[in-house]
């Protein structure tokens, strides 16, 4: 009874949560959703004793409740005016999205798996992109207040920076009194079947604790914060003053050390990454996209190179485990993929390419385009404003955004990161650069 009436009082925190989108400049709207982004495991996983299944699903299920409410609103919006015009763009992402999902859902039907868990598995395939979409569609994002973006997650990182700096420094060499401990052993004991004694090597690395703070992964934990060290990053080097490059050296250097307490490679590597990236398309400015694209793709193959020859910069256990996987995938591929319901016990290798491809088969690499697609558009439109006089705290986000993108393109070969918060983040920073950039190239066109 505790738990349904926790999980109503959820319930209407986020049908507010939704009637902010009418504010108009969506600051209250930003802040929750960034918060929810944030802090999501945090709040859920600690509490879910307290639930039964349905009753904790009604809880957590802020994602699907915007979604519903959104298509309310753009449903609304086309009775109303009668117009249902998109652009060759969203045309072309809503057929591909049908497509694959036909095809997974299919598949899984074939499969025998049960409609909840197909339910399930689309949800998280898909509902990062479908939310940032609806978002763009509805036009959320085109009054969106970008300061009040950058504001609010600044001081969340800083937040949780300070927390998994705790974490770290105040570490008693006891990972199993951690609050995501008994999640992560349940995950991989019981879901993976994993040795119990594997547990550990999610929480240590060479005697030091891997910080994930509010997150459930160290890995998620760091990548996420690469996204405000990249802005940072790039307001350091752009034309602003020099109090104000101060300030942001200064958070900069406060997002590195929550990077360093993750002890995780692979967000450096992220960082590098997108760093280079930024710099380039500085200097390059009509840089070709496949061009931006090839450099993180290469450090791929260099990076299977070092591990395969064994570079001990890069040769451990974890590494090498990726290797296996990469060498066995071939013999569990299906042309058709496992389908949509397949248990993320049987789909989930620590990449999210071998991800997509055991789940959608051959039409994996259809789902590979449509995540590509969107930031080509995005780069293109960036591209097309070049002439255009944008705010420096704009121009600073979409370099975040672009580099971050090229950064993922490596991180995908590694990471399994489907639904993850980083992820959702990224596309929702992307839909909100292409809406802003629309709007500024249209006005620019009329002005002419």
């Amino acid at each position: 009874m505790v738990g349904f009436l926790v999980a109503l009082c959820f319930l209407s925190a986020y049908f507010a949560f939704n009637l902010s989108l009418f504010d108009s400049g969506k600051r209250i709207f930003t802040v929750i959703l960034l918060f929810l982004i944030v802090f999501y495991d945090f709040i859920f996983i600690p509490i879910e004793s307290y639930f039964t299944d349905t009753t904790y699903f009604i809880a957590k299920a802020w994602r699907e409740y915007l979604v519903v409410f959104l298509s309310i609103l753009l449903f609304f919006h086309i009775v109303i005016t009668g117009k249902i015009y998109s652009k060759g763009f969203e045309i072309k992402l809503l057929i591909v999205i049908g497509i694959i999902s036909i095809a997974g859902i299919i598949s899984g039907i074939i499969h025998g798996y049960t409609f909840f868990s197909i339910v399930m598995s689309w949800r998280d395939y898909f509902l990062p992109i479908l939310i940032a979409f609806l978002l763009y569609k509805v036009g959320i994002f085109k009054s969106l207040d970008i300061t009040t973006l950058k504001i609010t997650l600044l001081i969340f990182s800083v937040i949780i920076v300070v927390y998994g700096s705790y974490q770290y420094f105040y570490f008693d060499g006891d990972y199993t009194q951690l609050w995501s401990y008994e999640f992560i052993y349940r995950g991989k004991v019981e879901k993976f079947q994993q040795d119990p004694r594997f547990v550990q090597y999610t929480f240590i690395r060479d005697g030091n604790l891997r910080s994930s703070s509010v997150f459930v992964s160290p890995i998620e934990y760091g990548l996420f914060l690469v996204v405000p060290a990249l802005f940072c990053f790039n307001k350091i080097i752009s034309k602003s003053t020099f109090p104000i490059r101060v300030f942001y050296i200064l958070f900069f250097v406060v997002l590195i050390i929550g990077i360093y307490t993750t002890q995780v490679r692979a967000s450096f590597v992220a960082l590098g990454i997108a760093i280079i990236s930024c710099i380039a398309i500085r200097f390059i400015k009509k840089m070709n996209f496949a061009l931006l694209i090839i450099f993180p793709l290469l450090l791929v193959g260099l990076t299977f190179f070092l591990i395969i020859y064994g570079f001990s910069a890069v040769e451990d256990t974890s590494a090498l485990g990726r290797i296996v996987q990469y060498a066995k995938a071939p013999g569990l591929f299906e042309f058709a993929g496992m389908g949509l319901g397949v248990s993320v016990a049987e789909s989930a290798f620590d990449s999210w390419y071998l991800s997509s491809m055991a789940v959608f088969g051959v039409f994996g690499l259809i789902y590979f385009y449509l995540t590509l697609s969107i930031f080509k558009y995005l780069y293109t439109l960036r591209i097309q404003s070049l002439s255009i006089r944008l705010p420096n705290d704009f121009v600073c986000l979409l370099y975040t955004v672009i580099g971050y993108f090229c950064a993922y393109i490596y991180i995908f070969a590694f990471h399994y990161s489907v639904a993850s918060a980083q992820l959702l983040l990224l596309y929702i920073l992307t839909f909100l650069m292409i809406a802003k950039l629309q709007v500024r190239l249209f006005e620019e066109t009329n002005e002419a």
